[in-house]
């Protein structure tokens, strides 16, 4: 499977994205797009390395939401999975903040898990896989965290 390999940066000092979308070419890009903007932005006491230390990288999924954008880690997501099943109809939401595993592939993880069928609401530790045609972006963990 082929997918295009972009990351996007959060500054934790800032509290800002300042890039999104850039790749990599060997190291040269995405190291060059941070190394600048960390330079243009450090303190008078700071070396561009310390600037480093505020940066956040995150990976493009490979998915896009239902709605076409594409999903980072990071990425607050909202998975509605409805199953018309007359033994046992399942009308489930999943919300969850996307992270990328090597086994598995992206997923949310801690998700809060709302079973409409029941009326209940609870919290889940495990991990769940996401489709991302079944997914919509709702928010970041950098700027919603009130949302996990």
């Amino acid at each position: 499977m082929n997918r295009e390999i972009k990351f996007r940066a959060w500054d934790n000092r800032d509290k800002k994205f300042v890039a999104t979308g850039f790749g990599v070419i060997g190291e040269v890009t995405m190291f060059g797009v941070i190394d600048e903007y960390c330079f243009e932005t450090k303190s008078k006491d700071q070396t561009t390395l310390d600037r480093l230390g505020d940066i956040e990288i995150e990976q493009l999924t490979g998915l896009k939401d239902k709605n076409g954008v594409d999903i980072y880690e990071g990425d607050i997501v909202s998975i509605h999975v409805e199953i018309d099943d007359p033994e046992r109809p399942v009308d489930v939401e999943f919300i969850g903040t996307v992270k990328i595993l090597p086994s598995i592939g992206a997923c949310i993880k801690k998700s809060t898990i709302r079973d409409f069928g029941r009326d209940t609401v609870r919290v889940g530790y495990g991990y769940k896989h996401i489709v991302g045609n079944r997914s919509t972006i709702i928010g970041n963990v950098h700027q919603n965290p009130e949302m996990l």
